[in-house]
């Protein structure tokens, strides 16, 4: 269980950090409409080694460019949602579902991988002073913060655009942008979804390499994985990590790594809620965790349901 999961998370968050590379290389057409798919592949394999080179360079360095992006996406997505709600036309809002429930939970099954960023606040438990009560902390306000922002965002994309633009556009928002702030305001907003791809890709290669660190250490995977710089870095799970997605860039368009990058969090997620279900139920001394989930078995269970339909 603890191979297959933690192949699972790796593999998932690799995919997942690869589409962001992409994302980064896409969102360089606002610029420059006239790039190629393999230039704007070469843009997200130019940023992967980059980004490789500062999570090298150790986690508090990473922790701080980190927290400069962040800082600077939730400035401007809270400014296009406070100045994008006046020019909101609520007749776009209907009909709510045209293509009724089963297209939702399709989209939804697809886009799953969106949430696979709340798994990278596990990856570094280890180099928190206090993983018992600040990774449920952090995972459970991040949710929250996630949800909020999403619906926010949404809820002002869809009400000033028409929906036969967004169907055809890969710069939603830049789209919504436009609507109110002219060509600026595309460019502006253009660069709020490019931090948030950015901020993705540098969290992502932070987190995937620590999965196979970890199993490293619990003898999973060979020792090499386990080999950490006197920076405190595990630069050769980096590494291997990171020429991972570089394949991946490579060798696979953007719908199938998103549908690929989906379908192995969904797969990840089920047997975390199996596993604690399992180690709960088999009474193991060795399981003695700090954190333990409420409602349980009813919030796995469901858990385990919702996963396998989408």
């Amino acid at each position: 269980m603890g191979t297959v999961g933690g192949l699972a998370a790796w593999f998932s968050l690799s995919f997942k950090t690869a589409f962001a590379l992409l994302g980064i290389g896409i969102f360089v057409l606002l610029f420059n409409p006239g790039f190629t798919e393999m230039q704007i592949k070469l843009v997200a394999i130019a940023c992967c080694l980059f980004f490789t080179l500062i999570n090298i360079f150790g986690v508090k360095l990473t922790g701080r460019f980190q927290v400069f992006m962040v800082v600077a996406l939730l400035g401007l997505l809270a400014f296009y949602v406070i100045f994008g709600s006046f020019s909101v036309q609520l007749h776009r809002y209907t009909p709510f579902m045209p293509l009724g429930l089963g297209s939702v939970l399709a989209t939804a099954g697809m886009v799953y991988v969106s949430y696979g960023g709340l798994t990278k606040i596990c990856a570094v438990a280890g180099e928190t002073k206090n993983p018992g009560r600040d990774i449920p902390l952090a995972l459970i306000l991040t949710l929250i913060a996630m949800a909020l922002l999403y619906v926010l965002v949404m809820f002002i994309t869809v009400g000033l655009v028409d929906s036969a633009q967004l169907q055809n556009s890969l710069v939603p928002i830049s789209l919504g942008a436009s609507t109110f702030m002219g060509r600026n305001g595309s460019l502006i907003l253009g660069g709020a979804a490019l931090l948030a791809f950015i901020t993705t890709a540098n969290a992502g290669i932070l987190a995937a390499s620590r999965d196979p660190m970890a199993m490293g250490e619990d003898k999973l995977v060979p020792d090499a994985f386990r080999k950490v710089s006197k920076r405190g870095a595990p630069w050769f799970s980096i590494l291997f990590t990171s020429a991972f997605m570089l394949l991946v860039i490579l060798f696979f368009d953007l719908e199938n790594l998103i549908k690929t990058a989906s379908t192995l969090k969904l797969l990840m997620f089920t047997l975390a809620n199996w596993s604690v279900i399992f180690m709960r139920e088999g009474k193991l001394k060795h399981y003695q965790p700090k954190f333990r989930s409420p409602l349980y078995p009813w919030v796995q269970i469901l858990g385990i349901i919702g996963e396998c339909f989408l």
